[in-house]
């Protein structure tokens, strides 16, 4: 078996997603972009914290009245807020030397917005996932946190009635 006299080539993540570089211009020209961690993307991640945060805070300001329109204003707010915080992240993502930002459009579905920015961020500078791991997170934290709440409801309804048909008052 003979043995190659080249050296192997040094091994780049994804270097096939990476442009090519210009004739006669070395890649070590080029600086490396720096942290993709923002604060717009980190609350772009709270997202859904900060919605039902701000439904509770209708649903309290009209006792307890919470209709569709009061949904869908929460919604609305948080759409407008999210592509608000992308903008801003795009522009502080520039700044650092990120050369493919994501469209604030996809931060209308902060999921999409936050995954493909992390991507992006992954490829330039081998960093970058952590507001879209922290937005999985927080919705998993929010899903089970409206489910036991409704338990807990549910549970303390079904006592009270107990409760009343004992002291003869059901």
């Amino acid at each position: 078996m003979e043995e190659s006299a080249e050296e192997p080539a040094e091994y780049i993540p994804f270097r096939s997603h990476i442009a090519p570089q210009p004739e006669g211009v070395e890649e070590t020209t080029r600086p490396r972009p720096g942290k993709p961690s923002t604060l717009s993307s980190m609350l772009i991640a709270l997202a859904p914290l900060l919605g039902l945060a701000f439904i509770a805070a209708l649903a309290a300001a009209t006792d307890g009245y919470t209709t569709w329109p009061i949904i869908a204003l929460a919604l609305a707010t948080g759409s407008v807020s999210s592509y608000a915080l992308a903008n801003v992240d795009q522009r502080l993502l520039a700044e650092r030397r990120f050369t493919r930002p994501t469209s604030p459009v996809w931060a209308l579905l902060p999921a999409v917005y936050l995954f493909t920015r992390g991507n992006r961020a992954y490829l330039e500078s081998g960093d970058g996932m952590g507001p879209a791991w922290a937005h999985v997170a927080v919705l998993l934290v929010v899903i089970g946190g409206v489910n036991a709440f409704s338990v807990i409801v549910l549970a303390l309804q079904a006592l009270t009635t107990m409760l009343a048909e004992r002291v003869g008052l059901g």
